[in-house]
């Protein structure tokens, strides 16, 4: 039998996306007593490729909060919010509340963590700041002509 995640409250997790979440994406969740709130982070370069530089920035955000009753899941089980979750995204259903562009620090900065404080897949090694950094270099080199 497999062995279920423990989620802790209050702490964000990675649930979906990719090992690399600056360069391709992350899915994350934090927990309360009632619900989870949800946040995903697209790298722009990752979905325009080198439209990127008419975009101007490195990342949208989006935000959103489904209580258990919405999940249609038993209050406090984390790993059935979870699955629900991963249905209602593979359906397409899940609806965003609010929505986020800029550089890493502004579309982290409403997780209300630094990046550090996340559970993540993996290392960020590439990490959000080289991402902006590179969107910045796309950007230079594009005015320069």
């Amino acid at each position: 039998m497999a062995r279920r995640k423990a989620f802790r409250k209050g702490v964000w997790y990675q649930i979906g996306g990719d090992m690399d979440a600056a360069s391709y994406g992350a899915l994350l969740v934090r927990f309360d007593d009632y619900g989870a709130d949800l946040y995903r982070i697209e790298p722009v370069r990752n979905i325009v490729g080198r439209d990127t530089v008419d975009v101007g920035h490195s990342y949208w955000a989006s935000e959103t909060y489904y209580d258990f009753d919405d999940l249609g899941v038993p209050s406090g089980d984390h790993q059935a919010a979870v699955d629900a979750i991963y249905d209602l995204e593979g359906d397409g259903m899940l609806t965003w509340d609010y929505e986020y562009a800029g550089w890493s620090q502004d579309v982290l900065a409403p997780l209300g963590v630094p990046a550090s404080k996340v559970k993540w897949w993996a290392k960020q090694g590439h990490g959000f700041r080289q991402e902006d950094a590179e969107v910045r270099s796309m950007i230079a080199e594009e005015s320069r002509y």
